[in-house]
């Protein structure tokens, strides 16, 4: 037994022997001395600098070929696995998942039940709620929460996400805040006039996304729930009222002209 936080505790891992060296720095790989949570009693787990790195308490684990170095801290029921690598002072705890070939350093935080694929997250960054972030990047006191869906992204200075927010192929950079429920693809926002978002529009509460592409044209993503709309502004003019009938020709007028204001580069709409 051993004393953690002034609580008895039965250690759930020791140290295998087998070790290896990473950026100059010695690891030794681990495997469990009891059952806990969905990890059986002398299963080979991953590898970890010191016990410092992997707390006794709670169901966290790290395994297959996963590494936490340095003074980095994986807590509570988080867990690392695959290739990942933790870090620095990076701390993953709650329900966290980092896999892949993930990197966690500096003084980033992932919490909550946010899931990590293939995906960097460096500085002073804070990954958290029920996020999920696959082959992206999140950098320079970035912060992503809420229910947020990034795929092959990129979130840096100081931008922060949170909410129901879906990015695909997507940069983010500068100190934006994203609150809204949004869908962008291929998109790229570094002011608050790069993007609108228009919530509960129309008969069926469709929400809305215009944003400013990598090209620098505007395009609209329409979520209806069981269908969608998406394409630059002259397919939104010239497709919108037949795919969703509850915005007719007068509400399509009326939100082009609303989007040629917000995006102040746009041409004056014509007569």
């Amino acid at each position: 037994m051993i004393w953690l936080d002034n609580i008895r505790v039965e250690p759930k891992y020791a140290f295998t022997g087998e070790t290896k060296e990473v950026d100059g720095r010695v690891v030794k790989r681990i495997k469990s001395l009891r059952a806990f949570g969905n990890v059986d009693a002398y299963c080979l787990g991953g590898f970890i600098a010191s016990e410092e790195n992997l707390s006794h308490l709670g169901d966290c684990w790290v395994s297959k070929d996963a590494i936490v170095m340095d003074n980095a801290i994986v807590k509570g029921n988080a867990r690392v696995t695959d290739n990942s690598i933790i870090k620095d002072n990076a701390i993953i705890r709650k329900e966290a998942t980092i896999r892949g070939k993930s990197l966690v350093s500096n003084d980033a935080v992932v919490s909550g039940e946010a899931i990590i694929v293939d995906t960097k997250v460096l500085d002073y960054v804070h990954v958290s709620d029920n996020s999920y972030l696959e082959n992206c990047e999140v950098t320079y006191s970035g912060d992503v929460g809420g229910r947020a869906r990034l795929k092959n992204s990129i979130i840096t200075d100081r931008a922060k996400l949170y909410g129901n927010i879906r990015l695909i192929d997507t940069e983010v950079a500068g100190e934006v805040l994203l609150r809204s429920c949004m869908h962008v693809i291929n998109g790229k926002i570094s002011k608050s006039t790069d993007y609108l978002t228009i919530g509960e529009y129309g008969e069926n509460s469709a929400t809305i996304t215009f944003y400013r592409t990598k090209f620098n044209d505007i395009f609209a993503y329409v979520d209806m729930g069981r269908k969608t709309f998406y394409g630059d502004l002259s397919t939104f003019k010239d497709n919108m009222t037949s795919v969703y009938s509850p915005i007719n020709t007068p509400m399509r007028n009326s939100l082009l002209e609303i989007v040629r204001i917000h995006f102040t580069e746009l041409p004056k709409k014509e007569s």
